[in-house]
């Protein structure tokens, strides 16, 4: 939490970063009791492991078909909006989740299963959505740092989420646990509803952009990029899930040994994410970061197997090695991309406003939970038809595509710099709606001061102020 403290907000952001903070403490708060108490109720009920794995994995699966259309129609909700009421839906679906217990018809009880993970699906997408919008809107300059903060407390909730969720059921009962805590994002809601700012934006406006498109975006390279990394990185955090308890096995490591393993990996990625967030925003860039940290995922994944071809024997050294290297690469993929496709959309023609922000969001998402998704599936499929070891090879492949495809953007982007335009304006008022000019130049270096003579030209660019902003993309 230390990086909280070094970030300069001013008190509208450290507001609107309270509300997002605590937004995301609520939410694997409440994630993280399904895992430890949901299957015993599942195979109490009668339901076989393949059952209600279907039902944890449908929850991903929900969440890729119905992030694109949130994304795209965020503009017309309002982040605000659309924040407040998914938070709603997440509270009342985990709280109606509590309720499985008094159903005792097997088929009943797997049938309301689906539908309770279906419809909070449909929250966490919009949730995200909206929350990744309100941060590239709000924290313009320091999204990476501001995303890595937010993703400690993600972190938080994780931790806390399966210590209170146990002992409310140990002492209240299933019902209970989900309960509270899903009470508990109730009042997250209410705190979105007091201090989150609405943003307007002009009807007319959304109907210009109303041809800018999903595929437009992708069709960008860097930002293609930007999302592979961001897919390949979800997809290894998920098969590690799923199949590393299995690989520890070979160890003879007793549980506590195992939990500290899976805590190795996951410190490790806390601890590099906010120094990873900040080297995005104001020294490397997200390129040079990402790539950097694609380096480390590939080394991590060639040793933890280890691949066939590697004169290396299994060893607890060779896995926390491999699980520290990911932790840290995999926040830097993550980190760096994700100050990377918002910037980088502007960077690209694409206008800066809410439209631009919700494509951008809602293929965050899908990338996101394509990862999450497959990870776990193909992966039991691996491990029973190639084994760990191969495993662990295809998914160093991945990191290394990730790795050469964004060394190339590096070298390319050596030999120009960007400049990025910002007009300050009131909060809330929306630039493009009021006929301000609002946008991305690209520039050689040789160009920046005539960039700066432009804009002291006030009669050309408004008269409410401007600033100059280098930023790497």
């Amino acid at each position: 939490m230390s990086l909280c403290r070094n970030l300069n907000f001013s008190n509208r952001q450290w507001l609107i970063f309270l509300v997002l903070a605590v937004g995301n403490f609520c939410y694997t708060s409440c994630l993280a009791l399904y895992g430890p108490l949901y299957p015993p109720l599942a195979e109490e009920k009668g339901a076989s492991p393949s059952c209600y794995g279907l039902i944890f994995g449908i929850y991903n699966f929900a969440v890729i078909f119905v992030s694109l259309p949130l994304g795209k129609y965020l503009p017309y909700i309002g982040p605000k909006r659309m924040f407040v009421s998914c938070v709603i839906i997440l509270a009342l679906t985990n709280s109606a989740f509590g309720l499985l217990k008094l159903v005792d018809n097997l088929y009943v009880f797997v049938g309301l299963s689906v539908i309770i993970r279906v419809i909070g699906a449909i929250g966490c997408a919009g949730w995200s959505a909206s929350r990744n919008c309100i941060v590239a809107k709000e924290f313009v300059g320091s999204t990476g740092a501001t995303f890595a903060a937010l993703g400690s407390f993600l972190g938080l909730g994780f931790v806390v989420g399966p210590m209170v969720g146990g002992a409310l059921d140990e002492y209240g009962g299933f019902i209970a646990s989900f309960a509270l805590l899903g009470g508990t994002q109730l009042l997250a809601s209410g705190l979105g509803l007091w201090l989150l700012p609405s943003y307007q934006s002009s009807s007319k406006i959304v109907k210009q952009r109303r041809n800018h498109t999903f595929l437009q975006i992708l069709r960008v390279p860097i930002l293609a990029n930007f999302f592979m990394s961001l897919f390949a990185t979800s997809l290894s955090i998920s098969f590690l899930d799923a199949t590393l308890q299995r690989h520890l096995r070979l160890l003879g490591l007793d549980p506590v040994e195992t939990g500290a393993m899976f805590m190795l990996r996951g410190l490790s990625f806390a601890v590099a994410s906010p120094l990873l967030g900040a080297l995005s925003d104001k020294i490397l860039g997200p390129r040079l970061v990402v790539f950097l940290s694609a380096v480390l995922s590939t080394a991590a994944f060639l040793i933890l197997g280890p691949v066939p071809f590697l004169p290396l024997e299994i060893s607890v050294g060779t896995i926390i090695s491999s699980l520290a290297l990911f932790g840290i690469g995999g926040a830097g993929e993550m980190m760096g991309a994700y100050a990377g496709v918002f910037r980088g959309a502007v960077v690209a023609g694409f206008p800066d406003d809410l439209s631009t922000y919700g494509l951008v969001s809602g293929l965050w998402a899908m990338f996101f939970y394509s990862g999450a998704f497959i990870g776990p599936s193909a992966g039991g499929f691996m491990i029973d038809n190639l084994g760990f070891d191969w495993s662990s090879f295809a998914l160093m492949c991945t990191h290394l595509v990730v790795g050469i495809s964004t060394f190339f953007f590096v070298c390319s982007d050596n030999k120009r710099s960007t400049t990025i335009i910002y007009l300050s304006r009131p909060p809330g008022e929306d630039l493009l709606s009021s006929g301000q000019i609002f946008g991305s130049i690209e520039t050689i270096p040789e160009m920046a001061e005539e960039s700066k003579r432009l804009l002291a030209n006030s009669k050309t660019y408004g008269s409410i102020g401007s600033r100059v902003d280098e930023v790497m993309v």
